[in-house]
């Protein structure tokens, strides 16, 4: 509207001098005047230069631009970017760790162990401390006899008829200073495969999943998110235009006044009042240029754009999207309940409480083990008596054992196992009435999205209207500049509310299909205007 003021003195010029030709030209040099001609309507007087039509300032700043920003690009570069994002991944990295720790638990507890000691010299003990022990060759009993030698001596006879000998006696245990071990052991939890192993590892499994499930819903939940942003981005620009335009508007007005008070016809009151106006219109302006750049500052925030990248509008938000096809609130409900993603993820984790409480739930019962022992020594403590060299030994049993205490202490578990999984279900209960309000809020922005969009049309055919007959009423001299500036300025704005009107519905519609779970087959497209 900066133009206004310059066209409205060319107008005037315009008819200044056609009023002048027509005074002084020669009455002689005339012909008879002829009839005045019924003037065409469609024909405008000697200020047409100054009316005709400019270009929608809405339509070229918000026009989309080669490169620029559509929905589906912000919800691709806000998902890739996202922290929200990586934290999830992270939770799945944390979560897939404890399925592997899980998974230890099937296989048998293997233990190897080595070892050296270096003991303390001691007094070499011994057993018999010297003298005699009799013995015999032979088994059975012994008896008096003959001697084989003697006759005549009698000596004591084994079973052989062999004499009784007697033999020094001493024995001394060897000290052995330096000792070696090498250990091995097998451990089986045979009860932990029936009672907490499987159990375990499901629960395990059924966490992953859950995180899986949260980390895809987070995806389509900043993705949604982007593309609202774009669109509010798009709208704070909008706002800034037609605020922009209404100051220029002011403007016009303001000096319109100003020359009209000079000739005597306005009084001070009406300049101050413009002014009081234009005051108010820089206000407004400013608010929409902070607004615009807080809307931009969080669609950057939000696909992490530099400051440096030139941020384009890509998106088409002048033209009526296509509403796709919704039931009623009811079956959106539904349909939102049945296709969640986050929905999903709480059952996954409903189900991985419950795994862990029928683990849980082995604390009642004894726990058998069946184990395996190797050991290598030199000296092997098995050996009596001990020698200097490495032997090897085994031992296999099973083992069965009851902790009492524990038996208790798995009352109390159990018991917070189940309070979590009434947790659970509450925050399931919670989420669907979530849904239900989301679901409900969408689709009532879409209903009255329509008749909205019709009533803004009509307001803008309605302004646009009057803007045509300002225009040929300011042509002919019987519209004040001021009209004309009023009148383009409500073209401006009404166009400013269709495209709300619009960019409205656009947001409905990425809610709705958020909301009822219909964008997980498109989770960075959307609407594609």
């Amino acid at each position: 509207m900066t133009k206004v003021p310059r066209a409205l003195c060319l107008a005037a010029v315009t008819f200044a001098t056609g009023a002048a030709l027509l005074v002084a030209a020669p009455v002689s040099a005339q012909p008879a005047p002829a009839p005045a001609p019924k003037p065409d309507e469609e024909k405008l007087g000697p200020g047409e230069d100054a009316v005709k039509d400019k270009e929608d300032p809405l339509l070229r700043a918000l026009a989309p631009q080669p490169g620029g920003l559509t929905l589906a690009q912000v919800a691709r570069e806000a998902v890739a970017t996202s922290t929200a994002v990586r934290v999830r991944q992270a939770d799945i990295e944390d979560a897939a760790g404890q399925t592997d720790q899980t998974l230890v638990q099937f296989f048998p507890r293997l233990t190897l162990g080595a070892s050296y000691t270096r003991l303390s010299d001691i007094d070499q003990p011994s057993l018999g401390g010297g003298g005699a022990v009799v013995g015999t060759a032979n088994e059975g009993p012994v008896t008096v006899g003959p001697c084989p030698d003697n006759p005549a001596v009698q000596c004591v006879l084994d079973s052989g008829g062999l004499p009784a000998q007697a033999a020094s006696f001493g024995f001394e245990f060897p000290v052995i200073l330096n000792q070696y071990a090498f250990t091995g052991s097998i451990n089986v939890p045979i009860s932990d495969y029936f009672l907490r192993s499987v159990q375990a590892y499901n629960a395990a499994q059924h966490n992953e999943k859950s995180l899986e499930l949260a980390l895809a819903a987070e995806r389509l939940n900043v993705a949604a998110q982007a593309k609202l942003a774009l669109l509010n981005w798009v709208l704070a620009r909008g706002a800034t235009v037609v605020q922009n335009e209404a100051l220029e508007a002011v403007k016009a007005q303001l000096a319109d006044a100003k020359a009209t008070f000079e000739v005597g016809n306005a009084s001070q009151a009406d300049v101050l009042r413009i002014e009081a106006q234009l005051a108010q219109a820089e206000y407004s302006l400013s608010q929409a240029q902070a607004a615009e750049r807080v809307a931009l500052s969080r669609l950057r925030t939000t696909i992490h754009a530099p400051s440096k990248r030139q941020l384009t509008i890509g998106v088409d938000v002048i033209n009526v999207p296509k509403i796709p096809a919704f039931g009623s609130e009811d079956e959106l409900v539904q349909e939102a309940v049945q296709a969640r993603l986050e929905l999903e993820s709480t059952a996954e984790a409903r189900k991985a409480l419950e795994e862990a409480d029928s683990a849980t739930a082995a604390g009642y019962w004894p726990r058998l083990d069946a184990f395996a022992d190797g050991n290598l020594a030199n000296p092997n403590p098995r050996i009596v008596p001990s020698r200097e060299q490495f032997d090897f030994t085994w031992a296999v049993g099973a083992r069965l054992t009851w902790s009492v205490n524990d038996t208790f202490a798995t009352l109390g578990a159990s018991r917070q196992a189940r309070s979590r999984v009434a947790r659970v279900d509450a925050q399931r209960d919670q989420l669907i009435d979530a849904i239900r309000v989301e679901v409900s809020e969408a689709h009532a922005d879409i209903s009255k999205a329509v008749p909205n969009i019709e009533a803004a049309a009509r307001g803008v055919k309605a302004a646009e209207e009057s803007l045509r007959v300002t225009k040929k009423l300011f042509a002919f001299g019987k519209a004040t500049g001021t009209s004309l500036v009023d009148a383009q300025n409500a073209v401006t704005v009404a166009r400013l509310q269709r495209l709300i009107a619009q960019v409205n519905l656009l947001g409905a519609i990425i809610r709705l299909e958020h909301a009822t779970g219909r964008d997980r087959a498109i989770p960075a497209v959307g609407p594609t205007r």
